[in-house]
């Protein structure tokens, strides 16, 4: 199957108009179309485009905004109903959560994010997706993580995009040059951030990691005593989910060295019983120290780099500051809208 056929297929099955983006994904998780590309989308994309470019109205495929097609019906093409023939509805097409959650923030203007209790309230009240998790709002909001973990993980462009305190909104909303610039400048303060941490005084970076749990929702925090405590620095209580309790103890390593496999085993004989063990570092894992964390038969040791760090910080908003700004665009009667905006 080609990709074009691959991707009218998905737009069949789902009945709605897709991003490109969610569109390849949604190609390749069936597999009627494979490639060695490294940026699939794009070439989906490329090609849908080609064809509506070419075929024009004969085309199978709409674009109705900015990377988001569906499937192109000609009038001809519509059945056509007796005036004495039942009218039947039609049923509401099968969207997962991370779908309804789009359509939820493309019906937001796309532009504004929400919060994802927000979003959870919307889809369960618009009846887009009906929710078995007792607390649909988390469940969204673990959904959503995971999909950008996995995108990231696959060098995917991103559907979502975490703004802090819990606010979701769509990615790559914005023309590309000004995507590109907004990119550009944060990975600098993220770079910037990074070496702030790694240059913070030992007591002060322990300090922030506490202030990062609490904005987690940590319910409880303390910094221990080395001589007390073998190698856990701070121990932290955490409820997954509003019922499950989970203790860590973790020690953190400001250095701009990679922490080795001792620091791992000497973690993991200072934990108690029931405590999962975790090491925040600002540099990285030698691979020593990675196997070592996953050792089979020995209790596991989570592990945190100055990437994943800056991460969290950036989502929580410490030592970081999120500014946003209008964007204009030109809509003149002459002007088409939807070109400028992509």
């Amino acid at each position: 199957m080609t990709a074009l056929d691959a991707a009218a297929e998905v737009l069949r099955r789902v009945g709605t108009p897709l991003h490109v983006n969610r569109i390849t994904e949604l190609v390749l998780e069936s597999g009627s179309w494979t490639t060695t590309g490294k940026t699939p989308w794009a070439t989906v994309n490329a090609r849908i485009a080609t064809d509506i470019r070419r075929s024009e109205e004969r085309s199978r495929f709409r674009r109705v905004g900015p990377g988001v097609y569906e499937l192109n019906v000609p009038v001809s093409a519509a059945p056509v109903r007796k005036p004495h023939e039942a009218t039947t509805s039609a049923p509401k097409p099968k969207l997962t959560f991370a779908d309804a959650a789009e359509r939820v923030l493309r019906q937001n203007d796309g532009q504004q994010p929400l919060h994802y209790k927000e979003i959870a309230r919307r889809i369960i009240a618009l009846g887009l997706f009906e929710a078995k998790a007792a607390d649909p709002a988390n469940a969204l909001n673990a959904v959503i993580g995971r999909e950008i973990q996995r995108r990231q993980e696959a060098n995917m462009p991103q559907r979502f995009v975490r703004q802090g305190r819990g606010l979701i909104g769509l990615a790559g909303t914005e023309p590309e040059v000004v995507r590109k610039l907004i990119e550009d400048k944060n990975q600098r303060v993220r770079n910037d951030l990074l070496g702030c941490l790694r240059s913070a005084d030992p007591v002060e970076f322990e300090q922030l990691v506490v202030e990062l749990f609490g904005a987690m929702g940590a319910e409880r925090v303390e910094v221990t005593r080395r001589s007390v405590d073998g190698g856990v620095d701070v121990k932290v209580a955490l409820l997954v989910g509003g019922a499950i309790p989970i203790k860590i103890a973790a020690q953190v390593k400001r250095s701009k060295d990679n922490v080795g496999s001792r620091i791992v085993k000497e973690l993991r004989g200072g934990l108690q019983p029931d405590e999962t063990g975790l090491i925040v570092t600002t540099s990285g894992f030698t691979p020593a120290a990675t196997d070592a964390a996953q050792s089979p038969g020995l209790r596991v040791i989570k592990l945190m780099d100055g990437d994943a760090l800056v991460d969290l910080m950036v989502e929580h908003e410490i030592w970081v500051n999120r500014q946003q700004h209008e964007l204009l665009t030109l809509a003149t009667p002459d002007s088409d809208r939807s070109e400028i905006d992509s």
